[in-house]
């Protein structure tokens, strides 16, 4: 994905080879989806500096099986 938004975005490609990030948050989020039940998220934010409407978010399943499955499930049903 990183290199798509790379290709298509000079001003990405300059901010990701920079480095320069102003904020970084990272945790789980544990949500009850309706189709597949307990679903544990795994994310982490990440803003450049001197842009402050710009924020990245990436969202994975968490480093457990069930939930793995269970996102699989959701993207292939």
């Amino acid at each position: 994905m990183v290199e798509r938004l790379r290709a298509r975005s000079a001003e990405f490609a300059e901010g990701w080879d920079s480095h320069h990030v102003a904020f970084q948050q990272f945790g789980t989020r544990v949500l009850n989806h309706p189709q597949v039940g307990r679903l544990a998220i795994d994310f982490q934010g990440l803003q450049p500096i001197g842009h402050d409407r710009i924020r990245i978010v990436v969202y994975t399943a968490a480093d457990d099986a069930e939930s793995s499955e269970r996102l699989a499930r959701l993207l292939n049903p």
